[in-house]
């Protein structure tokens, strides 16, 4: 005696459907964690240069308190010491980005030569994040670092392009537009520097 049965299994196609629909869906969601993972960084480095800003000038604010500005003085060790760099930027070798690519600290007093530019009247410090991938090389000049030249901003060096105030009454802010900031930032590896007067 046979049985019928009126269940039946899945297709191959069926099957192969909707494995494509879980590799979509899939998909999706690796790139919204993507971009949220990299708006949390780009949030951690504006925080931490601000925090670093703040820092340098607390410490550095009088002339007594400044050192010479002899790269080699300017360990992650010795900005520690001082309370410019936290036990989250830097081990006793190196100070890192919230991205884990290497940070560095230069301080420049007036007449200072590389990496300082030597023409500054006045003593400023630079901060500066190596290794950034485009996409947040990009994000990270669109942060507002400074308002006008109140803010103390110096200029902002992405690779060899410099931004500078223009100089016109009212200040712009110190930002490039979409399109330069894409030229920029097209290496896979970029370098951005900030200047803060101190």
């Amino acid at each position: 005696m046979k049985i019928k049965s009126d269940e039946r299994g899945y297709t191959m196609m069926e099957i192969i459907a909707f494995i494509g629909f879980l590799a979509v869906l899939g998909g999706g969601v690796f790139s919204m964690i993507r971009n949220a993972t990299n708006q949390m960084k780009t949030q951690q480095s504006v925080a931490q240069v601000q925090r670093i800003l703040k820092n340098a000038r607390a410490v550095f604010a009088s002339d007594q308190t400044r050192p010479s500005t002899e790269t080699s003085q300017m360990t992650p060790t010795y900005l520690l010491k001082l309370g410019v760099y936290d036990q989250t930027d830097a081990n006793d070798e190196k100070a890192f980005t919230p991205y884990g690519t290497e940070m560095v600290f230069a301080l420049c007093n007036p007449g200072d030569a590389s990496p300082c530019d030597g023409s500054s009247p006045y003593p400023y410090f630079s901060l500066t994040y190596k290794g950034i991938p485009p996409r947040i090389c990009n994000d990270l000049l669109a942060g507002d670092w400074g308002s006008d030249p109140s803010s103390g901003l110096k200029q902002i060096q992405t690779n060899s392009t410099v931004f500078t105030w223009e100089g016109k009454a009212p200040a712009k802010l110190l930002l490039p537009s979409m399109t330069d900031s894409i030229a920029v930032c097209a290496p896979s590896e970029n370098t951005i520097t900030w200047s803060y007067y101190l």
